[in-house]
């Protein structure tokens, strides 16, 4: 079962419930109830026209509902579903006033279709700024050469005019005079040379960059010169270390071996010894 609270404005408001309404979840549904009445909800229509399926225990649920509307100045609606109209009609058939309304929607659709609102004619905006060129100031203008006629800045603003137009064409006049004092004059060559002119501070900064990192560069060349040389003679170093230790680690060897022949050949003379001392016979 599904419990929507599709408007509410004021002291009324419309439910939706859709699904099946039984003896596990009246509950939902009535607690959603009890919270709009708490709130200050005094008119409520339930739209039950999705309902599959409604037992005794949701009928109650909501005739309990309807008499806490009722103690508070309100009443409950119920709009039921096909499926569950028999059991609220018996339950609630005489349509008293302690019993939630039914409301029938049977012969709705008998009405006639809600004619279409008509299409709402929006006047199109006006340029700001701009005037319409009339036929007497073609006519006027025609007359006049290229060369005589005024630049629209020194003309002014036109005459007969609103005076947003007058103000807009003042105010591109300002803006147009602004960017012409900000752009850079180029100042007449006195005769000089191009290497003798005074060079912009933007260029001069960016040559002087050039020329720092061309430095830079060039130290960290040099600096990786020197630390490659450096790991050559390391290298250099710790593979004569290595051919010094392979050497005394083979010197300790045969040393090692000489001294255990000459051990094992004393112990041959000092039997052979012994052996001549005591003959065979005197035993």
């Amino acid at each position: 079962m599904s419990v929507y609270v599709i408007h509410q404005y004021g002291d009324t408001a419309l439910v939706a419930v859709m699904g099946e309404i039984d003896a596990f979840n009246y509950r939902l549904l009535e607690s959603e109830l009890e919270s709009l009445m708490l709130g200050g909800t005094r008119h409520i229509l339930v739209d039950a026209g999705e309902l599959l399926f409604c037992d005794v225990s949701g009928a109650r649920a909501l005739e309990r509902i309807h008499e806490g509307l009722r103690a508070a100045g309100g009443e409950l609606f119920v709009v039921p579903s096909p499926t569950v109209i028999r059991l609220f009609t018996v339950l609630w058939g005489a349509q008293e006033p302690e019993h939630p309304g039914l409301v029938d929607t049977s012969g709705m659709d008998d009405f006639p279709e809600v004619p279409p609102v008509p299409p709402r004619h929006v006047p199109a905006l006006r340029r700001i700024g701009g005037r319409r060129r009339t036929r007497r100031d073609t006519s006027l203008r025609a007359g006049i050469p290229d060369s005589e006629k005024p630049s629209p800045r020194e003309a002014g603003p036109p005459e007969h005019t609103s005076p947003w137009e007058r103000e807009s064409t003042t105010l591109r006049g300002r803006i147009a005079s602004l960017r012409e004092s900000t752009q850079p004059r180029a100042e007449p060559d006195a005769g000089h040379p191009p290497a003798e002119r005074a060079a912009h501070p933007a260029l001069e900064r960016a040559a002087r960059l050039r020329r720092e990192a061309a430095a830079r560069l060039e130290t960290l060349h040099l600096q990786t010169q020197t630390t490659c040389a450096t790991l050559a003679e390391i290298h250099d170093r710790m593979a004569a270390l290595q051919a010094g230790l392979d050497t005394h680690i083979a010197m300790r060897a045969a040393v090692r071996l000489a001294c255990e022949e000459h051990v094992n050949r004393a112990k041959a003379d000092r039997a052979r010894e012994l052996t001549a001392s005591f003959p065979a016979g005197s035993a």
